[in-house]
Parts: C-alpha cells; structure tokens; sequence
C-alpha cells in the first residue's frame, strides 16, 4: 500500500515537470531562440518517449508499485536522475549567461 501512495506521488511530480518543460520549449521557439530549442528538443522527445512507454498497464500510474524497488530500476532511474539534474544546472547556467549578455548588450 505504501508503494502505490509513493508511486502516486511521482505521477503528481512528473506530469507538471514534463509540461513545465514543453512549456519552455514553445516558448524558447516563439522567442526565436533556436540553439535553446534544439538543446531542449532532445529531452522534450525523451520525456514524451518516456511517458508514452511507461511500465505500467494503466496510465493513473507512471512507475509500477512491484518493479519500483527492484535494483536495477533503481539503478536506471538513479542514473536518469543525475543526468536530468546536470542539464537543468547547464541549463541554469546558460540561460544565466544569456540573460546577462543581453542586458550588457543592450
């Protein structure tokens, strides 16, 4: 029982992230930004691949309660994680950056 509450905790984290990241993505593509677009893209089509291809049977759960603690889910998810995190902090630090040249720039 505690498995499917965390498993439903996720699903309420994963949908807002994937959203607020699509939601970034179009706007980065009106604003014309097209480097940003295309070092977004790839983890815009991974995350769709990934919500798509969940390992459950139903879509009210992203992660299946049975496989969530198995070792080498969690050794992917440990590793998908690290990754995500070091391009949101590239990303911090690029959008950062570009912040900064416009305002000196203008």
């Amino acid at each position: 029982m505690v498995m499917i509450t965390v498993c439903l905790s996720f699903h309420q984290l994963v949908l807002p992230e994937y959203s607020i990241h699509g939601l970034f993505c179009i706007m980065f593509m009106c604003a014309q930004e097209w480097l940003t677009v295309g070092l977004n893209i790839p983890l815009l089509f991974y995350n769709t691949w990934r919500y798509f291809h969940s390992p459950t049977d139903t879509k009210e759960l992203l992660y299946d309660p049975a496989s969530v603690m198995n070792d080498d889910t969690l050794k992917f998810c440990q590793k998908e994680a690290w990754c995500k995190m070091s391009f949101f902090v590239l990303s911090f630090f690029y959008y950062l950056y570009c912040m900064i040249y416009n305002l000196v720039t203008s």
